[in-house]
C-alpha cells in the first residue's frame, strides 16, 4: 500500500505542473485571441487524463489504505480523518468534474475565442479547486 499512497503523493506535481500548464494557455490563447490548436486540445486531454489517474489512485486508497471509508463514523470527530475521507475526496471530484466540463466545452465551442474562454473558465476552477485542497491540508496539521 506505501507505493500506491507514494504514487498518489507524488503524481500531485503533475497534476499542479498540468494545471499550471493548461491554465495558462488557455489564458493567453483567450487573451492574445489566438487559434485554437491541436496542442490546446492535447494540453487540455493531458490534463484531464491527469486528474484521472490521480482520483482513481485515490479511489483505491479510499477503499483499501490506511484512511478508508470503514472509518467514515470516526472521522467526524477527528479534522485530519474527515479531511481525508470526506472533504479531500469531494472537493476532488468537484475538480474532476470541472476539468471535464471544460474538456467538453473546449471542443464544442464555436469560435477559437470561446474555446480558450471556456478552457481557461473551467480548467482555471478545477485548477483553484485543486489549490483548496492543498491549503485546506496544510491548515490541519
Amino acid at each position: 500500500m506505501g507505493f500506491i499512497w507514494d504514487l498518489h503523493a507524488i503524481w500531485r506535481w503533475l497534476m499542479l505542473a498540468a494545471g499550471v500548464v493548461v491554465v495558462l494557455k488557455a489564458l493567453t490563447g483567450w487573451l492574445g485571441r489566438q487559434s485554437w490548436t491541436g496542442l490546446d486540445d492535447r494540453l487540455g486531454m493531458i490534463y484531464t487524463m491527469v486528474i484521472d489517474i490521480q482520483f482513481l489512485i485515490g479511489l483505491i486508497l479510499w477503499f483499501v489504505g490506511p484512511f478508508n471509508f470503514r472509518q467514515l463514523s470516526a472521522a467526524m470527530g477527528n479534522p485530519l480523518l474527515r479531511f481525508y475521507l470526506l472533504e479531500h475526496p469531494i472537493l476532488m471530484i468537484v475538480a474532476l468534474a470541472l476539468a471535464h466540463i471544460g474538456r467538453g466545452r473546449s471542443r464544442t465551442a464555436g469560435t477559437d475565442a470561446r474555446k480558450h474562454r471556456a478552457a481557461f473558465i473551467f480548467y482555471g476552477l478545477s485548477f483553484l479547486v485543486i489549490i483548496l485542497i492543498f491549503i485546506m491540508r496544510l491548515g490541519i496539521r
